[in-house]
Order: C-alpha cells, then structure tokens, then sequence
C-alpha cells in the first residue's frame, strides 16, 4: 500500500509540474534569439573574470545548501512527528483557528531562523567583496523585520487554512487556490507603499532632466508612467538596480540611487527602458496569471495526497495539529514549481530587454549598462547551464549582451573592449 501511495504522490508531483511547465509555454513572450556570439573576453578583462567567479562560485553553492536544507526541514515537518506542547494543544482544541495561526507563524518564522547562518554568510562575503555597505547591525535590522513579516505571512496562512478545511472538508484546496491568487494580487498592490518602506525610503527622482527623460520614453512605449522613484540603496549595498512595483494606483518605476549617480545618461536611459518594458507587458499580472493556473492543479494534489498522510498521523484537517504539514507540504511544492517559474522569470526578461532595444534603438548602450550593472554587482558572468536553467530568474549578462549585439552587430561593436 506505501509503494502505491508514493508512486501515486511521485506520479501527481510530476503532472503539477507538466502543468507549471504548461503555463510558463502559454504565458512567455515571444524572444527573438540571439546570434551575437559574445565572448566575455571581449567585454572584461581576465582579473574581473577571476574576481567575478571567485565571489560566484562559492555563493551558487551557499545557495544550494541553503535550499537542502530548506526542503529538508519542510520534510521533516510533513513525515516526522513533533512533540506537542500542551499549550499549543490546548489552543487547538478550544481555539483551533488561533491554533492554526500560532502554528504557521511558527512554521514560517523556524524557517527564517534556520536559514539566517546562510544569509549571514552571504552577507560578510559581500561585505569582504565591497558589494554590501551596511553594517552587521542593518543586516540583523533587516532579517529581523522579515522574520516577522514571514511570521504574519505565516499566521495568516495557518488560519485561513484551519477555517477552509473547517469549512469545506476535501474541498479546501477551492478556496485554497482563491485565497493564493487575492493574496498574491494583494501583495504585489500594497508593496510599494506598505512593505518597501519598512527595508528603504523611496523618493521621487529630483533630477527634473532624469525625470522628463523617463517620462519621455514612457510615452513612446505608450504607457502611463505617474512618476519615477528613488531607492536609498546605497546604504545598504554598491550594486545597481532597477524595478518595477505595484499594480493599478500603486504602480511605479524605481532605480537604486547608486544606479542614477553612476551611470551615464545612455545607460540610464537602456534601464528605465527597459523597466518600461516589463509595464508594457503587464509583467507582474503574468507573473499573477501563472499562479492562477497552477495554483489550482498543484492545491487540489496536495489535498488528495495529505489526506492518507494526516489520517497515518491522527490529525485531523482543520485543526492546528494538521497546519504544520499542511503548509509545510504547500512550501515544499512551491518550491518545485519555482523552478519552472524561473523560466518564465528568463523569458519575461529577454523580452523587457528587446523593448528597451526597441524604445531607444541604443543597442551600444544596453550593452554599455550591462557590462557596468555586471562589474558592479560582481554578476554570475557565465554560470553552469544546470545552475542557470534551474534556478537563474534572468538571462547571464553574457546572454543579454548577444541579445543586443544580435540586434545591430555595428551599432555594438564599439563597446567591445574590455577596461578595468
């Protein structure tokens, strides 16, 4: 019976991730390949080569031990059998829906806790290379306001499922999957002006010239831009940066402000532009959409396979005692199907890239930014092909470098050379 049932989870695993593989197919722009041929010798020279993979390779395998061990606790969570305290049992079973919260926020805050070593290490190896320039002191600022905020993600995920398997017994993952997608859609609206400002203070770009600029290239990509925001980064690190937030009233464009003081006004334009270009394609509610499709195949899964799981236990859904595996089991297939949505992360990517071709028509200049973006940030110049298709949210700055040569090898050809 154990053989059947793991076959049986093994064989639903694989069809949620035939569907997350589905949606990223139905959902990714149209890219037009490269053909470049760009060699990075041609763009930096053998120290910042040697520099880059120095800080690179350790840190790709930081990464990956800190997802081991991730996926192990969250199994460990779903097929162990923790001790109950009598407190939290007794919350279970006069308050279960105060139960299910106190668990989940537990949950999540275990697992920040036991992944900071992981960050810390990450955060002095930055500091060693003079990518990060906070203190000891901000960086504990900073994880510690995200503990909370995953503890709230979690108390509030533990309740809402308490109540929904209380309410419609096998039937959860329905409500589940509406629950995912309006939290998902909240989150993207409130960031900007809720959780942004709890790690850095925006302002609006001061630069009337920057700002008319922006503006500029906003109307020619034909999409409304309200205003252009500054990022106080530098306190924190050197890299440079750029993003899109919010959706609806909330939406803007941000640039660290390392980025507008160090680069030049070709450069800064091929990055708004190309940020423009995730607005003009609705990049944040694709990214929605994608949750929305998978979400439901990957919710009514679990639903099915936790039910013999929970009854092996002695739990029963809907109560606190359940939530721990419960959620432990919705995080470890999200992290899964992540890996299919970082493909779909590439693809929208590419495509921002060809928009800020398009808008600029500067393909010397995207090419200038992305050699100046991968010098700063010590970038992943080239990574393993297993390591980019898995986990790599955007194209290697080699790649996006032949995607705008591609696109006029001539106009490219003078950022050719390499400079210390």
């Amino acid at each position: 019976m154990r053989i059947r049932q793991s076959l049986g989870v093994l064989l639903g695993l694989v069809a949620v991730l035939v569907v997350a593989e589905s949606a990223v197919s139905l959902l990714s722009p149209a890219v037009d390949p490269a053909t470049g041929g760009a060699e990075l010798s041609r763009f930096f020279t053998a120290a910042q080569l040697a520099r880059a993979d120095g800080y690179r390779d350790p840190g790709r395998w930081i990464a990956i031990a800190a997802l081991m061990v991730n996926f192990a606790l969250l199994g460990a969570v779903v097929a162990g059998r923790p001790r109950r305290l009598r407190f939290e049992l007794a919350i279970a079973i006069r308050r279960p829906i105060l139960g299910g919260a106190l668990v989940g926020a537990a949950l999540f805050a275990s697992l920040v806790l036991a992944l900071t070593p992981f960050s810390l290490l990450a955060h002095q190896r930055a500091a060693n290379a003079a990518i990060a320039t906070d203190s000891l002191g901000g960086w504990a600022r900073d994880r510690s306001i995200a503990l909370a905020l995953q503890a709230l993600g979690g108390g509030i995920a533990g309740a809402i499922l308490v109540v929904l398997q209380r309410r419609f017994g096998e039937r959860w993952w329905i409500g589940a999957t509406v629950a995912t997608v309006a939290f998902a859609t909240l989150i993207t609206w409130v960031q900007p002006v809720l959780i942004t400002p709890l790690f850095g203070n925006e302002a609006r770009l001061g630069d009337p010239r920057a700002r008319q600029a922006v503006l500029e290239l906003a109307d020619r990509a034909d999409v409304a831009v309200d205003d252009v925001f500054v990022l106080d980064a530098s306190r924190r690190s050197r890299t440079l940066n750029a993003y899109v937030s919010g959706i609806g009233a909330s939406r803007r464009v941000v640039l660290y402000d390392n980025l507008v003081e160090g680069l030049d006004r070709r450069e800064l334009r091929a990055v708004v532009a190309h940020e423009l270009g995730h607005v003009k394609g609705n990049d944040l509610w694709r990214g929605i959409a994608y949750i929305a499709l998978v979400a439901p195949f990957g919710l009514a899964f679990l639903a099915r396979a936790l039910r013999p799981l929970l009854a092996g236990r002695r739990l029963a859904p809907g109560t606190a005692a359940a939530v721990a595996p419960s959620l432990a089991a919705i995080l470890a297939l999200a992290g899964c199907v992540e890996i299919t949505s970082n493909r779909l992360s590439r693809a929208v990517e590419a495509r921002a890239d060809q928009v800020a071709l398009e808008l600029t028509g500067d393909p010397a200049g995207l090419v200038r930014v992305q050699v100046a973006l991968a010098r700063r940030n010590l970038s992943d110049l080239d990574p393993p092909g297993w390591y980019q298709a898995l986990f790599a949210t955007h194209p290697s700055p080699i790649e996006r470098i032949d995607a705008a040569i591609s696109s006029d090898p001539k106009a490219a050809a003078s950022e050719a050379g390499p400079s210390g």
